[in-house]
């Protein structure tokens, strides 16, 4: 919160500023803070899902790891720190996928369910993309 309130305060001189050089200052300014502020939000949600993981709340941890993945590239694509997160990210989404599958599996042989059957091998086929992503 802290870091949109000083964005809000750099645009405002943004957009008071006057000549072009004083602006494109300003907007990069803004952008750092935007980018910074992402990463924070990302860095939360990632300790938000390891908290989920651990508590078997698979389902959760999904979607706050892939969130996160999503708000770190959209705050630096080229940054090694970044890469590194995203990568870390998307190996603890594989886990997360891997023990989705395993509790669906189990409870499709308790109900002999073809379905169940099905979406744990969706989660397999959605945890092998995640792995490609990581070797590209």
């Amino acid at each position: 919160m802290k870091y949109v309130l000083i964005a809000i305060l750099t645009f405002c001189s943004f957009l008071s500023a006057e000549n072009k050089k004083e602006k494109d200052s300003k907007a990069a300014e803004v952008e750092i803070i935007l980018r910074q502020q992402r990463e924070l939000e990302a860095d939360e949600l990632i300790l938000l899902a390891n908290k989920n993981q651990k508590e078997g709340r698979f389902e959760e941890a999904k979607k706050a790891y892939s969130k996160a993945i999503m708000l770190y590239q959209k705050s630096s694509a080229s940054e090694k720190r970044i890469i590194n997160k995203i990568k870390n990210s998307r190996l603890n989404l594989i886990t997360t996928y891997k023990a989705l599958a395993e509790q669906m599996i189990k409870k499709a042989e308790k109900e002999s369910s073809v379905e169940l059957f099905n979406k744990a091998e969706k989660l397999l086929l959605e945890a092998k993309k995640v792995a490609r992503e990581i070797k590209n």
